[in-house]
């Protein structure tokens, strides 16, 4: 190393690493890691991460760094004032030999060290394992000493994500309030036993969450847990999915627990309405398909909503009075309903998509049946009589007017059952023949 390093500072450094990495072991093995094993296996992974990360760039970088500023870009070369300097260019000559690769066996050299570098990377993901709480896999029902017994093998603090997988009586225990650090909630193929307040999801024991989702579950009563309904819910959960579960109604008090303009999906559940408590929460998206839904509250359509998407539900028709609007809508899905007719407040909606691309999808529904026999040439008008305050323009039939219609209403096939990926989610969790 002094061979090619002239520079006193730049040996001692140097020689420092290699003094670190012999006292390193000291430094792992001490007192500040001795009740946590895994706090101790980090240590030793991220000091070999920093000294390989050093050796092999930390002085390449600082050789490059003390010429930097006597390199002119504006001509890209040095000063020739400094090349006659024979001292600096013989410094330069050999300190240039550190950076670049002037042998095979100095490629060789950096070789090792890069690979060096590279395991001991990849070694930190070793630290980070997925674990699925799997019930099915554990051979557990999913009881409250169950979980307790399984919870309790890991450091629940520092958990990002909770998967609960098949499990057949889930009873959450309140330790689940020390997951501090969990950012998503996922519950997949279980039936939730009893997930009470004292287990709640809260800002308080996880201010970080940002996704829930309640997926093929069926609840105790066909109702919303108490767990999942805290009076602190975090303000930063952004996207709340449940989908294939056995819900049939909300709490009416949704708005004043849930925060407002996530985004949320609610589909194929047995709800029979959206209540209005779910319309004020303002959501940014509300994908509600497959639900037996027969009425919806007028302030859906008055909040901030962008996309709502209400296929194969059991609606007759969209609410009459709509006071203000969302000028935000930019979708609306009805596809596979029985909805025949339109009222007037959705045409300046329907006029700001125009253009862009139709603002209503209502493939399987009677208006368009309608629509498809009017520009067939077999009928001349809906079949719904004309009613004071449908639309005037979507119930217009006239030629001069198809135009118009056809950038309004999409009347292609509904796309699917749900927009939530549910087919993946089937795919990636659930049980296979290859699980027995």
């Amino acid at each position: 190393m002094s061979k090619y390093l002239p520079r006193l500072l730049l040996n001692r450094f140097y020689v420092s690493l290699v003094a670190i990495n012999c006292w390193s072991c000291i430094f792992v093995e001490s007192r500040w890691f001795w009740k946590s094993e895994a706090r101790r296996r980090f240590a030793v992974i991220l000091c070999d991460v920093i000294l390989n990360l050093v050796s092999t760039l930390g002085l390449p970088l600082i050789i490059v760094l003390s010429y930097l500023d006597m390199y002119r870009t504006e001509v890209l070369e040095f000063d020739f004032s400094i090349l006659g300097d024979e001292v600096w260019a013989a410094h330069l000559l050999n300190e240039a030999q550190m950076v670049v690769v002037v042998s095979w066996p100095d490629l060789l050299s950096r070789v090792v060290f890069s690979l060096g570098l590279v395991s001991s990377t990849s070694d930190v993901k070793d630290l980070l394992r997925r674990v699925n709480f799997d019930c099915h896999a554990l051979r557990i029902s999913g009881r409250f000493d169950e979980v307790q017994s399984e919870w309790s093998k890991f450091d629940k603090g520092t958990s990002w994500t909770l998967r609960i997988l098949h499990c057949s009586a889930l009873e959450v225990p309140p330790s689940f309030v020390e997951f501090h650090g969990l950012q998503q909630i996922e519950v997949y193929n279980s039936t939730i036993v009893d997930w009470s307040a004292d287990s709640a999801i809260s800002s308080t024991n996880h201010p970080e969450m940002v996704v829930l989702s309640v997926v093929r579950v069926n609840m105790t009563d066909d109702l919303l847990p108490l767990g999942l309904q805290s009076q602190e819910f975090p303000p930063g959960l952004r996207q709340i999915n449940f989908c294939e579960t056995n819900l049939k109604t909300l709490p009416d008090d949704l708005d004043s627990n849930w925060p407002s303009g996530a985004g949320i999906y609610m589909e194929n559940n047995k709800l029979t309405e959206i209540p209005a408590a779910l319309a004020h929460l303002r959501p940014v998206y509300l994908m509600a398909r497959g639900n037996p839904i027969t009425q919806l509250p007028s302030e859906l359509f008055e909040g901030v909503l962008s996309y709502l998407t209400l296929g194969g539900t059991n609606l007759a028709e969209l609410p009459q009075n709509v006071a203000e609007p969302s000028t935000a809508l930019a979708y609306l899905d009805v596809t596979d309903t029985d909805i025949a007719f339109f009222w007037s407040w959705m045409e300046p909606l329907v006029e700001d998509m125009l253009g862009v691309t139709p603002l209503l999808a209502a493939g399987g529904t009677p208006y368009c049946s309608d629509l498809d026999a009017i520009m067939s040439g077999s009928s001349s008008k809906f079949t719904t009589p004309f009613e004071t305050g449908q639309s005037t323009l979507l119930m217009n039939a006239s030629v001069e007017n198809w135009e118009y219609l056809l950038q309004a209403v999409d009347c292609s096939p509904s796309y699917g059952l749900t927009l939530f990926p549910l087919e993946y989610w089937d795919v990636k969790y659930g049980i296979h023949d290859s699980d027995f």
